[in-house]
């Protein structure tokens, strides 16, 4: 996967939700970041382009503190007529 004028990848390295998920150590973590992280950044990424797909390609839980907290692939098919920013 490259990042270009139609693809590119959205990497998430400070939650403070993430944080205090972690801290209290029920395990809430997972449960919230797949519904309402997914829910909520392919939202955001229909306000720029409802054309516009939206892949998770990684979601906690982290190995530790220095680990990514999430990561997002945004691609736009090559034959949309959808413009395209910047032009």
């Amino acid at each position: 996967m490259g990042i270009n004028r139609t693809a590119g990848v959205l990497t998430v390295t400070r939650c403070p939700t993430l944080a205090a998920l972690e801290r209290e150590g029920v395990g809430w973590e997972e449960t919230h970041c797949e519904l309402a992280c997914s829910i909520m950044r392919r939202k955001h990424t229909e306000l720029f382009n409802p054309d516009m797909e939206v892949r998770c390609l990684k979601l906690p839980p982290r190995k530790g503190d220095g680990d990514i907290c999430c990561q997002w692939e945004n691609r736009l098919e090559e034959d949309s007529s959808a413009t395209r920013y910047p032009p």
